[in-house]
């Protein structure tokens, strides 16, 4: 595969930067938060209030800085890449806390290894046999890592050392025991939450320190943030910020009968509303200081392009291209400082952008060419927002760039009519030259023209491998079977990943999930549960020990059991998590660009919104439990080839110790997940279909409904790192099945592993993953070979798949990748729901990309 990088010099080095430079830590929003957080401590002010009025502060006092490549104006940090901490969610605080340095991860790492040896101890667990019995099984004891940020291999971080200092002695000691993640674990802890050895188990094993999902037993997490959500942008760009808060101010004037609550929310979103506001007229400043301080007129002249469009917006509506670009840009940097890490998704760009770019093209005011340099340019900037300071133990297993910020092309418009245009193609054209690490979704249906067909088939055919495609047919029954209308459904867009939703009239989707080879653990040991770092009692209900079961049917119930009784755990997890933030974490800055929020006056937060979901994530991973699932009913109770629980005590020895050749009749099985066996897809249609039945049945703590996805994100890697060995045959450590996908069993080409994943009912699924990894020649240079390839596609969709996201690279490139970091920079992959810069990526979920079986002729 040849990689043409065909970006004018400019976003070439936009890219190299973004991929080159060190991520700083800023703590510039943590301080001036703070600072105006702790002055109305103890005031009469609403929770509201005070949040907007403290972002107002940070927008007030943040340095602002223009970079000599920009063309779109804006940072969220001072410096040109750069993260943010929100140190009232505390999500990231107790990392940044023990690797912020190497003194700090010593302290830690001598803290927890003494922690953890105690744990087993207390278990009656001789750790050093243990960890030996282990390495004699093949396998190994995850470590929690030894690298602090600044000096990690993958996504290193920066920060200044005054700026260290306050944050260690000032910020963190500020808010210890008030940040919205403890919080949440205390509530859970004491609503008894966490069941049985649980929580002492979590409390002294690795890959604990994060809350971004906080984890409630071995089969469940849930999110821990205000969720997935896309904001009302054609508003904000048709309204300007001045109108829409006018808006507000109007239904405080108009209204006497506000009850102190309601008037407190509006009150909230007009200091949201003022605060951006400030930002743009403080990023107009700058702008006029740099034209002023420079004497070079081609800049002077680039200055003042960007200055106009900047000043035309910072309170108006956008009137051109440009402007609605930069207005688009204000908006996204506002919010995603207000509430960093939250993923708020791009929404429809060739929707959004579409009448400006029009009516500028009639005027003759700008270029195509120049309209998609703009792009690229935007397009690497929302990429840069997606930088996560992992802890150390995860890194391995994570990337620069998350890549879960979707831009969603093409679909229908409102009246169900084919909604590409011109900005369709413009944007995939940028897509090829900027080589984002950013997922770009495209809606196809019966309309969809065949040239878009064959714009997709070629790009990836030339590597682009960012691109998902989705089924509009099927997206749309689930949309409107899960409550929302036939309109809207038409308009939906990815959020995340993969989660589909109804742009700028969804709340927050928060993000849990149940862990399937872990619940499937569960029903194998009657409740209990065991991992690489030892057992766990009494994470699920008694459903019986493995020679109870006297046929397939009665061991099928009992998985039942456990897997309702984790998504039982999840909606009372999330529903208290879900009271804590409308609580104690109003969000004025998405409410006030969420639909529903002004008119019920009411936070997003507190179910403002027109609609609302949390979503139940069914990962790590459907592909390994319909395996197991299919193994234990011939192998164990057809054939009778072994017991149960000689299945249960050949995991335990990862099938060594004498239990070979249990493991050589598992991988001699014919007909797993993948080949398109009938018998082994109707199996997986009425497990997933049970299951997501069990979904349905609850409501949130916002009235809003649970919707189930299927994506594994990177937790398929870790996951496994931790999992003994599974029914399927996976051996203890290793990954498990990414997302929608067979676990590298396909016997029958790419149709069989397509009529296999389509045997889901997708109807009942509001997001799914489903990764293949292609040769080149699969999909070919000619137009013949491409229009083969567009068959295939649109057979699978008419079988009923949602969604696929191919990776076209052959395995001998992925190898050199792995040898030549910067031959092979921007060659990018699917990993779970997200595109990843492969060389980006660490070497456990590099092998399990290149592993995972390549298809080539169709």
């Amino acid at each position: 595969m040849e990689i043409i990088d065909n970006a004018s010099e400019r976003i070439k080095n936009i890219r190299k930067r973004f991929l080159d430079d060190k991520t700083l830590i800023s703590i510039e929003r943590a301080k001036y938060y703070t600072e105006k957080w702790s002055e109305t401590e103890g005031s009469n002010l609403s929770v509201g209030v005070r949040i907007a009025l403290s972002m107002k502060n940070v927008y007030e006092k943040m340095q602002i800085y223009i970079d000599p490549d920009d063309r779109i104006a804006g940072k969220w940090t001072e410096s040109f890449l750069g993260i943010p901490i929100d140190i009232e969610r505390g999500i990231w605080n107790k990392i940044l806390e023990t690797e912020i340095d190497k003194k700090a991860m010593r302290k830690y790492e001598k803290q927890f290894n003494k922690s953890f040896i105690e744990y087993m101890n207390k278990k009656g667990i001789d750790l050093i046999k243990y960890i030996e019995e282990i390495k004699e099984m093949g396998a190994a004891i995850p470590t929690m890592g030894s690298q602090p940020l600044d000096q990690r291999r993958i996504n290193p971080f920066q920060i200044k050392e005054e700026d260290k200092e306050m944050l260690l002695n000032e910020l963190f000691p500020y808010w210890k025991g008030k940040t919205i993640s403890e919080l949440i674990e205390k509530t859970l802890l004491e609503k008894k939450i966490y069941k049985g050895e649980f929580y002492d188990f979590i409390s002294h094993v690795p890959i604990t320190k994060s809350q971004n999902q906080p984890i409630i037993s071995n089969n469940a997490v849930i999110g821990g943030w205000q969720g997935h959500i896309i904001l009302d942008h054609e508003t904000a760009i048709q309204k300007g910020f001045l109108g829409m808060r006018e808006e507000v101010q109007e239904e405080i004037k108009k209204n006497d009968n506000l009850k102190p609550e309601q008037l407190d929310f509006l009150t909230s979103l007009d200091i949201a509303l003022e605060g951006i506001m400030i930002y743009g007229k403080r990023l107009t400043e700058k702008l006029n200081e740099e034209i002023k301080n420079t004497n070079d007129p081609i800049r002077k002249a680039i200055l003042s392009k960007i200055y106009h469009a900047c000043n035309n917006v910072k309170s108006k509506p956008a009137k051109t291209f440009q402007e609605a670009v930069q207005l688009y840009w204000i908006l996204k940097v506002a919010v995603d400082l207000a509430l960093p890490f939250n993923v708020h998704g791009p929404g429809r760009l060739d929707q959004i952008l579409y009448p400006y770019y029009k009516h500028d093209i009639e005027e003759g005011r700008i270029t195509p060419e120049e309209a998609r340099e703009l792009l690229e340019e935007l397009i690497l900037k929302i990429m840069s927002h997606n930088v996560r300071p992992y802890p150390d133990a995860l890194s391995e297993f994570s990337q620069r760039y998350e890549g879960s910020e979707p831009v969603t092309l093409g679909g229908l418009t409102e009246s169900g009519e084919d909604a590409t245009n011109e900005l369709t193609y413009l944007l995939l054209d940028a897509v090829e030259r900027s080589r984002a690490c950013l997922n770009f979704a495209v809606r196809l249906h019966d309309d969809t023209p065949d040239e878009l067909y064959l714009k997709i088939a070629d790009l990836q055919y030339k590597g682009v491998s960012s691109l998902s495609m989705l089924n509009d047919n099927i997206a749309k029954i689930a949309l409107i079977k899960r409550g929302i209308t036939a309109k809207d459904a038409q308009g939906y867009c990815i959020t995340g990943c993969v989660d589909m939703s109804t742009p700028g009239k969804t709340g927050g989707i928060g993000f849990s999930a149940i862990l399937l080879c872990n619940t499937l653990d569960t029903a194998l040991r009657n409740g209990n549960s065991k991992t690489l770092v030892g057992p766990i009692k009494d994470i699920g209900p008694k459903t019986g020990e493995p020679e109870s079961f006297k046929t397939f049917e009665e061991f099928l119930q009992a998985f039942y059991k456990q897997s309702d009784y984790v998504i039982q755990h999840i909606v009372e997890a999330t529903r208290i998590r879900d009271e804590i933030y409308a609580k104690f974490l109003p969000s004025p800055f998405l409410s006030a660009f969420v639909q529903g929020c002004l008119e019920n006056r009411k936070d997003v937060t507190q179910g403002g919104a027109i609609y609302d979901c949390e979503g139940i994530l069914f990962l790590a991973s459907i592909a390994n439990v319909i395996d197991s699932l299919y193994v234990i009913k011939k192998l164990v109770f057809e054939q009778r080839k072994f017991s149960l629980k000689e299945l249960v005590d050949a995991i335990d020895n990862n099938f060594t110790h004498g239990y070979e050749w249990i493991h050589q009749l598992i991988l001699e099985l014919d007909g797993k997940w993948g080949n398109g066996n009938p018998e082994c897809d109707i199996l997986a249609r009425e497990v997933t279909s049970r299951m997501f039945e069990e979904t349905y049945k609850y409501r949130t703590y916002k009235d809003g409904i649970f919707a189930p996805f299927i994506i594994s994100m990177t937790s398929h890697t870790y996951v496994g790192r931790v999992s003994l060995a599974t029914p399927d045959g996976r051996l203890a450590g290793k990954p498990l099945a990414s997302s929608c996908n067979p676990y590298n069993v396909e016997k029958n080409g790419l149709t069989g592993v397509l009529r296999s994943v389509a045997s889901i009912d997708f109807e009942h699924v509001c997001g799914c993953a489903v990764n293949i990894r292609m040769h080149p020649s699969g999909i070919g240079k000619t137009e013949e070979s491409k229009k083969k390839w567009i068959s295939l596609i649109k057979t699978y969709f008419q079988l009923g798949g949602e969604q696929i996201q191919p990776t076209v690279v052959s395995k001998e490139v992925l190898l050199a990748a792995q040898k030549d970091r910067e031959k092979y920079r921007n060659v990018i992959v699917k990993v779970g729901g997200y595109s990843a810069y492969f060389v980006d990526l660490g070497k456990e979920i590099q092998d399990e990309v290149i592993s995972r079986t390549e298809h080539t002729m169709i």
